[in-house]
């Protein structure tokens, strides 16, 4: 479990400022790491996060934005499981794995029908977590930053049309494409609404949307300027009229994406994949504390040796610190690469060189 100090050193990056250190979090831990750490030591039926005090944003309370359609599991074997989800669409799961889910048969790809099913995208009771109140209670007993967690619109549009499908209506259809976002923004502050009348104090916004790959934006900044910024500019400024950061996860290289975020209101950004050139040094040169960074760390430098991950570590912690608005975490998730003494020791190294 984390610490009240951890929570206010994470607490005070998320709003450009620092106190006695940075803060450390990490939020995935793939399934074949967790194994290979409870066979080096990590007590049984303990989390990494737990463990080690990195689960500062424990489990956010995330709205359903799905269809609200009846889940169901298709097949099952020792291997793989079959799943139709809220959206109606299959996943098929690799057991065990961190491994992302094969996705098909989708139900909305055209004006027709999501004019069928946009009925179903209504605001509801329903779509909030069964267990919220309770979820709030412990998140805040365990010192959690309280996150109101969702894909962003576009994100959400992709979960119902497919990655291929949801591109190329950017440029054939871009007015469903308008009507989709719309709509999903609009859900969102819905959503949000409802926990804010229940009581539900959070301390940061975040929206999850992968928008670039290994070489930079998945579409042109044009394209995004005339479709998606609007609606994410309409996001911010609501979240920021209740001074909320807003946190944006999204892999890929960034460097286009940044400004462009920058100038519709996000505040902070993760996990800035290392391997595919994304670098803090670089991006705290250029942006300061107009930024919040979390991440970075490369996983595939803390499965190396511990002389590279002091390094690696002690390069960027000790250069992104500076002024505040950094969060130690890797730069995406922990595979099984790395051992638990290496991750042990990375944590040391990040609390050597993030003191201030």
């Amino acid at each position: 479990m984390t610490t009240p100090e951890n929570y206010q050193r994470v607490r005070a990056a998320l709003h450009r400022t620092h106190v006695d250190a940075v803060g450390i979090a990490e939020m995935i831990y793939w399934p074949e790491t967790v194994a290979r750490w409870h066979e080096e030591g990590l007590p049984a039926g303990v989390t990494p996060g737990a463990y080690f005090g990195t689960d500062v944003f424990g489990t956010s309370i995330t709205p359903d934005l799905t269809l609200q359609l009846e889940p169901a599991v298709l097949f099952e074997d020792e291997t793989y499981v079959l799943r139709r989800n809220g959206n109606g669409v299959e996943h098929k799961e690799l057991k065990g794995s961190y491994a992302p889910p094969t996705e098909m048969g989708f139900l909305v790809h055209d004006r027709a029908t999501w004019a069928e099913h946009k009925p179903l995208t209504a605001a509801q009771p329903s779509r909030l977590p069964a267990d919220f109140r309770e979820r709030y209670a412990r998140e805040r007993s365990n010192h959690c930053v309280v996150t109101f967690k969702n894909p962003e619109p576009w994100w959400a549009s992709v979960k119902l049309l497919g990655y291929d499908r949801a591109l190329n209506l950017l440029v054939e259809d871009p007015e469903l494409v308008l009507d989709m976002l719309s709509t999903y923004t609009q859900l969102v502050i819905d959503v949000y609404e409802m926990l804010e009348g229940a009581g539900i104090q959070f301390d940061a916004a975040w929206f999850n949307g992968d928008l670039c790959y290994n070489r930079g934006m998945l579409f042109s900044p044009r394209t995004y300027r005339a479709l998606l910024m609007p609606f994410h500019k309409r996001l911010c400024g609501y979240f920021k009229a209740r001074r909320l950061p807003v946190c944006t996860h999204c892999c890929g290289l960034v460097h286009q994406l940044i400004p462009l975020y920058v100038e519709a209101g996000f505040d902070a950004f993760h996990p800035l994949e290392s391997r595919v050139g994304n670098d803090v040094r670089e991006l705290k040169k250029q942006y300061g504390t107009d930024v919040i960074f979390i991440g970075n760390i490369s996983a595939g430098i803390l499965g190396s040796s511990k002389a590279e991950i002091e390094e690696e570590i002690r390069a960027k912690v000790t250069a992104a610190k500076q002024g505040g608005g950094y969060i130690f975490h890797s730069d995406h998730s922990i595979p099984p690469s790395v051992s638990l003494d290496n991750y042990r020791f990375a944590l040391e190294m990040a609390e050597k060189y993030g003191r201030y």
